[in-house]
C-alpha cells in the first residue's frame, strides 16, 4: 500500500555533532591540508597577479574594435611583459633576461 509523501516544511533532522563526521571538513579545511598547500597558494597568487596585470595593462586600456585587433595586441603585450617589463620578483628584471641565468631549470646559485 503506498503511503502518503512527508510534506511537513520542518527541516529535516540532523545528527548529534558527536555522530557527525568530520570527513567533509577536513577536506576543505586548510589546517588539515596536504603539504603542498603552500606552494599551491603560491601558484595561485602568481596566476591571480598577471591576471589582473592583464586587465590593468592590457584588457580594459582601451576599447577593442575587433577580435583580431585584440588578438594581436595581446600577443605584443605578452612580448612586451616577457622581454621589457622589468618584474619585483625578479629583482626588476625581465623574464627573457633571468631565464639566462637559470641552469638546470634552476637560479644559477641555486645548492
Amino acid at each position: 500500500m503506498l503511503q502518503p509523501a512527508h510534506t511537513s516544511n520542518a527541516a529535516p533532522p540532523r545528527a548529534a555533532p558527536s555522530e557527525r563526521s568530520s570527513d567533509a571538513s577536513s577536506v576543505t579545511s586548510p589546517a588539515r591540508s596536504s603539504t603542498h598547500y603552500p606552494s599551491r597558494l603560491d601558484k595561485h597568487r602568481s596566476i591571480e597577479r598577471f591576471h589582473r596585470i592583464l586587465i590593468e595593462e592590457w584588457a580594459y586600456i582601451r576599447p577593442w574594435t575587433s577580435d583580431r585587433q585584440r588578438t594581436l595586441a595581446y600577443d605584443g603585450f605578452i612580448h612586451f611583459y616577457n622581454h621589457h617589463r622589468a618584474h619585483g620578483s625578479l629583482g626588476w628584471s625581465t623574464p627573457a633576461a633571468t631565464l639566462s641565468t637559470l641552469r638546470d631549470n634552476l637560479p644559477g646559485d641555486h645548492n
